[in-house]
């Protein structure tokens, strides 16, 4: 049986990313209602066309073109607000310019690759050659496992031009990271305050170039 869209009730809030996961979800089904004329009217069996419960179909069948457009409207928003995210793309660590910690880790070089994903921008940290950790600015906590086992958890939030994490073990605020772009939006600027083992906080500050 088809994946149903249900008529969504009067007045109701709908969640933008999930009405666009639903919707894509049935494209291929709502596709195949376009050339269906008569079974929508069927009321006692299976639409034998598109397999849909008449109940249901009766709507679809009536409001198909009203959804694939909505499909569409929501496809073509997500690929403009990716493409209009100046984080979106490869950044290129500047050694020369950055100050790191004393303290912290010891590296050659680090990149990272930001994407637009319907769960929101997500964030893949490359150092050395070897993918690290990767990060999705959603607005939510997660349970995380970095090599140091510094933080246990982290929310990452996306800004206009700024990104913002703060991390957290046992429950406790132990560090805070801010990315920052350039006027031009060619830098980006991380500002990291991490608590490590032995208590003391180490402050470093990373510029990336844009590729």
């Amino acid at each position: 049986m088809g994946t149903i869209l249900d008529r969504p009730e009067e007045g109701a809030v709908v969640n933008p990313k999930e009405l666009h996961r639903k919707l894509m979800r049935t494209m291929k089904t709502l596709a195949r209602c376009v050339a269906v004329k008569d079974c929508c009217r069927e009321q006692t069996a299976l639409c034998p066309n598109c397999y849909i419960l008449p109940k249901r179909h009766s709507w679809l069948g009536r409001n198909v073109k009203e959804l694939l457009l909505a499909a569409l409207t929501c496809v073509l928003a997500f690929t403009a607000a990716a493409a209009g995210n100046p984080f979106v793309g490869t950044w290129e660590m500047n050694m020369m310019k950055s100050k790191l910690d004393a303290a912290a880790p010891k590296f050659q070089n680090r990149t990272i690759v930001y994407t637009a994903e319907s769960s929101g921008l997500k964030a893949v940290v490359t150092t050395d050659g070897k993918a690290q950790t990767d990060v999705t600015y959603d607005g939510q906590q997660h349970a995380v496992t970095p090599a140091s086992g510094l933080y246990t958890h982290e929310t990452a939030t996306a800004k206009d031009r700024t990104l913002e994490t703060e991390f957290k073990k046992d429950g406790k605020v132990v560090g805070s990271r801010k990315n920052s772009l350039s006027a031009d939006g060619r830098t980006m600027t991380v500002v990291l305050d991490l608590r490590q083992a032995n208590g003391n906080m180490v402050h470093s500050v990373a510029v990336y170039d844009k590729r």
